[in-house]
């Protein structure tokens, strides 16, 4: 739905599945372009990208990630929009574990990759992040690792993980991607950051709390917020 600011009154509205059939529900947030192209990811049965026109709602274009198999493989994710080169591209990852780049003017997948074995609240649950050179991908699932990845290519870069699932999306500044960790479920996690060129260990903290959050990178200062209710600072 498109609210008017002013008013909150709804300027448009249209179903993810045709006829207005049910499923394929909308859990994460639109990413818009400059051009004023909208993106979200839409659950199962269609698994699915879909892109429609901000202004008028007209669909532009659905592209299924996980083709539907009877299990809840959600595209969960906000899609993350970059360029290479000239093309516009979009970028998401399912909870089926799949990754994909797929290209903004038709919909088409450019590369995809099944990164992790996914499930219906685990895989690549988290958006990813790009820093001009390197998409890092977070997964949920084993090898609950961020993933480098070119984006070229899609072939991984590096790969490291702490043993804790990552539901937090990473942020990445100045050579460091960061992101929280631990169980939806409950349980112990915590902050970590990882250098952007090998993947070492830069610092962690071990929360007694699941940090499912995404960092915030304000200058030289990391904020997130816990399960726990608490809001941490960390210096440089």
């Amino acid at each position: 739905m498109a609210l008017d600011l002013a008013t909150g009154a709804m300027r448009w509205s249209f179903c993810v599945r045709g006829n207005c059939a049910p499923g394929s529900g909308v859990w994460s947030s639109a990413a818009i372009d400059s051009a004023g192209h909208g993106f979200i990811g839409a659950g199962n049965p269609d698994d699915a990208v879909v892109s429609f026109d901000v202004g008028s709602g007209q669909r532009l274009w659905t592209q299924s990630i996980t083709a539907d198999q009877r299990r809840d493989l959600d595209v969960g994710a906000t899609p993350v929009i970059f360029q290479i080169g000239t093309r516009e591209v979009v970028a998401v990852g399912s909870n089926g574990g799949v990754f994909a780049l797929i290209n903004v003017g038709d919909g088409k997948v450019i590369w995809a990759r099944q990164l992790v074995v996914g499930s219906a609240v685990h895989g690549l649950i988290a958006s990813p992040a790009y820093d001009g050179k390197t998409q890092y991908v977070a997964s949920a699932s084993p090898p609950t690792d961020v993933f480098a990845l070119d984006p070229l290519t899609g072939a991984t870069k590096w790969h490291r993980g702490l043993g804790k699932p990552i539901y937090s999306a990473p942020a990445v500044g100045n050579g460091v991607v960061v992101f929280g960790a631990g169980d939806q479920a409950g349980g112990k996690g915590g902050v970590y950051a990882l250098s952007t060129a090998d993947g070492s260990l830069l610092f962690g903290y071990d929360d007694d709390h699941a940090v499912l959050s995404s960092p915030a990178i304000a200058g030289s200062t990391v904020l997130v917020g816990d399960a726990g209710g608490n809001v941490m600072a960390f210096g440089p």
